[in-house]
């Protein structure tokens, strides 16, 4: 597979460009490290918020193949205040060509604080159920492929929510399988029969299982299809699905991989022990 030759060009912004309401045009990154950043998810498109503006390097996977191929807005800490955080979802929507919004300036936490509190807030678990072969339990939600997840219920831990959503959501069992928290994510969305945008900040939990169970999809919650799904697949055919979950595989994948260099080198350590112990 050819590897991905990087970003086009960028160029710096026009005075005209920068007095403009929304300006559209890229500007050239700093070099160096990013000190922080945090990552708010619109479906397929993205607000990062950074203590410098990014360099292609320093973005994750999934934001550079969505950069390589579009546009992006950069907004000093100054200018995004002066924009109500509502009028910049509706811009995405409409300019899909636009990969994502950098916010950048010195007070990385306050910026993303700011703008948080302008939406509504809902905590929600979400589930990795995954088989030691690697392969995960996936649902298809309307015409996309998702991941179970739903709101916390009151007087519910996020781990119990995540493992109550994969339960309602897929039919498996989960009783006395301990879940080991793994990310979170955040994401925009519009609430069903509203006006109302609020922010779901997603918890995420593994669980393990021996092996693959059988499932039945939620219909009534729009789940159309319940699959075992492995991660190479997830990540070599590409398949339909939100922005957020793409950042959730690849942490799953780096999580995947420490695992199993642990397990062989706990196997290596017992081998040398059982081997030293019988001269």
């Amino acid at each position: 597979m050819p590897q991905n030759p990087g970003p086009p060009p960028l160029k710096h912004q026009s005075e005209e460009e920068e007095q403009q309401h929304m300006p559209r045009s890229r500007a050239q990154p700093a070099d160096g490290t990013l000190p922080a950043k945090e990552i708010v998810f619109l479906r397929q498109q993205a607000f990062l918020f950074t203590k410098e503006i990014f360099t292609y390097a320093e973005l994750p996977t999934y934001l550079q193949q969505i950069y390589a191929q579009n546009g992006l807005v950069l907004l000093q800490e100054w200018q995004w205040r002066k924009l109500p955080p509502i009028a910049l979802v509706e811009f995405l929507q409409a300019h899909r060509e636009v990969a994502f919004v950098n916010f950048w300036g010195d007070r990385v936490e306050d910026m993303l604080k700011g703008f948080l509190e302008r939406f509504g807030r809902i905590e929600a678990g979400g589930a990795l159920v995954y088989t030691r072969a690697g392969y995960l339990l996936s649902i298809l939600r309307w015409d996309l492929w998702d991941l179970p997840k739903g709101k916390r219920e009151r007087n519910e831990s996020l781990e119990e929510c995540a493992r109550r959503e994969a339960q309602e959501e897929t039919g498996i069992d989960l009783t006395g399988i301990e879940g080991q928290f793994l990310m979170r994510t955040r994401h925009i969305f519009q609430e069903r029969n509203s006006t109302k945008w609020s922010v779901k900040e997603v918890y995420w939990y593994c669980f393990l299982v021996d092996q693959p169970q059988p499932v039945k999809p939620q219909r009534s919650e729009g789940i159309r299809q319940v699959r075992w799904i492995s991660l190479r697949e997830w990540e070599m055919r590409q398949l339909p699905t939100f922005l957020s979950i793409r950042a959730v595989l690849e942490g799953f994948r780096t999580w995947w991989n420490e695992q199993q260099q642990q397990q062989a080198l706990e196997t290596t350590t017992t081998t040398r022990q059982t081997h030293s112990q019988q001269q």
